[in-house]
């Protein structure tokens, strides 16, 4: 679900599949919502490691 188009349709029948029915403008506004959590999700999911970060030294019982 990379493209607008994409989200969009998703949108759609997510919102239909819970019986709401909206205008187009209703349904730009929660794809536009839907896009940005999509968003923060992904930069939760993929953290950047700091630079300086160094393997862990192994463990031998």
């Amino acid at each position: 679900m990379n493209r607008p188009a994409d989200t969009a349709a998703y949108v759609r029948h997510a919102l239909l599949l819970q019986r709401y029915e909206g205008d187009d403008a209703f349904l730009g506004e929660v794809t536009v919502e839907f896009e940005r959590l999509r968003d923060m999700a992904q930069r939760l999911d993929d953290p950047q490691l700091p630079h300086t970060l160094q393997p862990a030294p192994e463990f031998t019982p």
